[in-house]
């Protein structure tokens, strides 16, 4: 549903079905107020991966992401969760699934991420970092300052800062 009340612009019940997943979205922007709720469920990895050149990839994904705020100090959470993901190369290949979650939350200026990659036996590979990441409010989207700094961390020690390649500058959407 579409709705419009003098500058303020809304719509919710928008969904989509993709195979065996569903999205659903919702946004909100009142004058300097925003909030979007992005939920996709269940998504399967094997088209993604034919288009991007990977015709065995499987698995299934799962996004939540929230925004909130308003357009001067937003905020947002975002929930990635992959399960059974393989990427084989070859018919006799014999990779192990994997799993992958990550988690952020974004304050306005970067968002911190923490999340872990699952294997066999229980074997698991955590990661953290943070990114800086700003809202843009003309024409509204994301973007990464081109003098931002990505901080992994691996836990027990601070890793170095490495600056952000150039192709991760910015996000718009429409």
């Amino acid at each position: 549903m579409l709705s419009k009340r003098g500058a303020d612009l809304g719509f919710s019940g928008l969904a989509l079905d993709f195979g065996t997943g569903r999205i659903n979205r919702q946004r909100r922007l009142a004058g300097q107020s925003l909030s979007l709720a992005l939920n996709a469920a269940n998504l399967p990895i094997a088209s993604a991966g034919k288009l991007l050149g990977y015709p065995k990839a499987r698995g299934s994904l799962t996004i939540a992401a929230t925004l909130g705020g308003t357009l001067r100090a937003p905020q947002g959470h975002l929930s990635v969760n992959a399960r059974d993901l393989t990427l084989a190369a070859s018919k006799n290949s014999q990779l192990p699934s994997l799993g992958l979650g990550v988690d952020g939350n974004w304050n306005g200026r970067s968002i911190d991420l923490k999340g872990q990659v699952t294997g066999l036996r229980g074997d698991t590979i955590s990661l953290a970092g943070s990114a800086p990441l700003l809202l843009t409010p003309s024409p509204l989207g994301i973007s990464v300052p081109p003098e931002g700094r990505f901080e992994p961390a691996a836990p027990g020690r601070r890793a170095a800062r490495n600056t952000l390649p150039t192709c991760c500058r910015s996000v718009r959407t429409e």
